[in-house]
C-alpha cells in the first residue's frame, strides 16, 4: 500500500534532511504538483530554456509529454523523470488490449478481467462475425467503440452493427494513417447506485492512481484512494433507442459536468451518498456497510494492476536497457497511471483502460482530497532514493576533482612529449606487423567511415523518434 511505503521513505528521508532536491516543472500542466513539490520543501525549477536543461541543475524532470528512450539515455546519474519510454504498451488502448489478448492465451484463468476487444480496421472481419454471432444467439449485445488516441469522451460511441458508418469511416481513414478504432464488449449489466428506491440507478466507474517505481525488477503501487465517477442519467441497458444517449451510458467526468441540470458537486468529500464525483475510499466504506464485499473486491482490483503490469513488464525493461544498458537499478523512472474499472452486478472489476497523464487539476473538495495527498506520498516514497543520488553525485565531483588536482601536480612538462612517443611507438609496433601499410590503412578507412554512416544512421533514427 502506498500509504505505508510512503511512511518508511519518510522515515528514511529525515536521515537526509540537509540535501535539497530541485525539480523542473517547466513542462508541467499542473499547480497541484508545484504546490506539493514546495510543501515537501523542494526547489521548483520554471525555466523552459533548453540550455537550462542540460545543464542538469535538477533531480527530477516532471514533464506532461511524452518522453523517448533518447530523452532518458541523456538523464545524469543523479537524475530521474516521470514517464518510462515504452509505457504505450500499456495506455495504448490497441496495444493494451493486444498485450492482454496474448496473456489470456497463456494464462486464460488470469487474465479474465478485460472485456474483449477488436482493434479496428486489423479486426474488421472478425468483428463482424462477433457482431452476426451476437445477434443469431444471444441478442441484445452491444459494443463500445473508442477512438485509438481519443480522450475525455470524444469520439465514442455504442453499436451492435459491424458495418456501423462511423465503422466503415474509421476503416478507410485508418489504414490511410488515420486514428485507428478499440471496439470493446459492453458490460450491460454493470453496477449501478439508487438514489431512490424508486429510481432506475446511476452507473460508475473508477479512477485510481498507479503507482509503477521501477520496470527491473518490476515494482508497482496502487494508491487506496480514488474517484468513483457518475453517470448523470439514470441507467437502462444499452439498445438501439438509447445508444445514443451519452450521459447514461459514459462515465467520463469532463463530459458528465456539461449536463448542467443533473451534474452535482459534492461540497464534502466525505460524502458517500451525493455528489457526481465521489472518493473511492468512502464510498467503498459505504458499499461495505451496504453489505456488499468490497474488502474482497480491492484484492481483486490490486490483482488486475498487478497482472496488467506484468504483461508489458519485458517491453518496459526492454526499452529502458536499450536507453540506460549500465543502470544497476530500473528506477531511473517512474510513472502514474490513471486505471479506469468498471463493477459489474457481481461485484465483478473489469479493467477499461490505463490512463498515460491522468488529470491533476483539482475542481472541488473530492479532488482536493483524493489527489492531494497522492501526490504527497509519491513523492515521499521517491524521495530517499533522490537523496541517496544526489549524495553519491556529491562524492563523485568531490573524489574527480581531488583526482585532477592530484593528477595535475604530478604531470610535468614533458608529459605531453611522452604521450606523443609512445603513440608513434604505438604506430611503429603496427607498421612492422602490418606489411601492406597502405592497404591496411585504406581498409581501415573506410571501414571507419561505414561505422560513422551507421552512427549517422542510428542518430537520425532516435532524432525521428523523438
Amino acid at each position: 500500500k502506498m500509504a505505508d511505503e510512503a511512511a518508511a521513505s519518510h522515515e528514511e528521508a529525515d536521515k537526509h534532511k540537509n540535501l535539497s532536491i530541485t525539480v523542473d516543472v517547466s513542462t508541467c500542466c499542473y499547480d497541484l504538483v508545484r504546490s506539493s513539490v514546495t510543501a515537501c520543501g523542494w526547489k521548483l525549477l520554471e525555466s523552459a530554456d533548453e540550455t537550462a536543461r542540460r545543464a542538469q541543475r535538477c533531480h527530477m524532470y516532471w514533464t506532461d509529454r511524452s518522453v523517448t528512450r533518447t530523452r532518458v539515455a541523456c538523464l545524469g546519474e543523479h537524475q530521474v523523470i516521470n514517464h518510462f519510454p515504452g509505457m504505450l504498451a500499456l495506455t495504448s488502448k490497441s496495444s493494451l488490449a493486444t498485450n492482454l489478448k496474448k496473456m489470456q492465451l497463456l494464462h486464460p484463468d488470469d487474465y479474465n478481467f478485460a472485456p474483449e476487444s477488436w482493434l479496428l480496421p486489423e479486426d474488421h472481419a472478425a468483428f463482424q462475425r462477433e457482431c452476426r454471432r451476437n445477434r443469431k444467439s444471444r441478442g441484445g449485445g452491444m459494443y463500445i467503440v473508442k477512438p485509438e488516441r481519443g480522450c475525455q469522451g470524444r469520439k465514442i460511441f455504442l453499436t451492435d452493427d459491424a458495418n456501423d458508418r462511423a465503422i466503415k469511416k474509421a476503416a478507410w481513414y485508418g489504414t490511410m494513417g488515420g486514428d485507428a478504432l478499440v471496439a470493446q464488449q459492453y458490460i450491460q449489466k454493470p453496477l449501478v447506485l439508487y438514489s431512490q428506491p424508486s429510481d432506475k440507478g446511476y452507473k460508475f466507474d473508477l479512477r485510481l492512481y498507479v503507482l509503477v517505481t521501477s520496470c527491473d525488477p518490476l515494482r508497482v503501487l496502487l494508491y487506496t484512494d480514488g474517484l468513483a465517477r457518475f453517470c448523470t442519467q439514470p441507467y437502462d441497458e444499452a439498445s438501439d433507442s438509447n445508444k445514443h444517449l451519452r450521459y447514461m451510458h459514459l462515465t467520463n467526468f469532463s463530459l458528465n459536468k456539461s449536463n448542467v441540470q443533473h451534474f452535482s458537486e459534492s461540497a464534502d468529500a466525505n460524502d458517500a451518498t451525493t455528489g457526481s464525483k465521489r472518493r473511492v475510499g468512502v464510498f467503498f466504506d459505504f458499499l461495505q456497510r451496504e453489505g456488499y464485499d468490497m474488502e474482497r473486491v480491492w484484492v481483486q482490483i490490486e490483482g488486475i494492476a498487478a497482472k496488467a503490469a506484468l504483461a508489458v513488464q519485458p517491453v518496459l525493461q526492454h526499452y529502458y536497457r536499450l536507453s540506460k544498458p549500465h543502470d544497476k537499478f530500473g528506477d531511473r523512472c517512474f510513472e502514474v497511471l490513471g486505471m479506469d474499472i468498471l463493477l459489474d452486478a457481481d461485484l465483478k472489476p473489469w479493467l477499461l483502460e490505463f490512463n498515460h497523464s491522468p488529470s491533476f487539476h483539482c475542481e472541488g473538495a473530492v479532488d482536493i482530497a483524493v489527489k492531494q495527498p497522492f501526490i504527497t506520498d509519491m513523492l515521499q516514497l521517491l524521495t530517499p532514493s533522490l537523496q541517496r543520488r544526489s549524495q553519491l553525485l556529491a562524492r563523485s565531483h568531490a573524489a574527480g576533482s581531488h583526482v585532477a588536482t592530484s593528477r595535475a601536480a604530478t604531470a610535468g612538462p614533458g608529459s605531453h612529449g611522452i604521450l606523443q612517443m609512445m603513440r608513434h611507438k604505438m604506430c611503429e609496433s603496427h607498421r612492422v606487423k602490418s606489411p601492406d601499410h597502405s592497404t591496411h590503412s585504406t581498409q581501415h578507412k573506410n571501414k571507419t567511415q561505414h561505422t560513422n554512416k551507421n552512427d549517422a544512421a542510428d542518430s537520425a533514427d532516435d532524432e525521428q523518434e523523438g
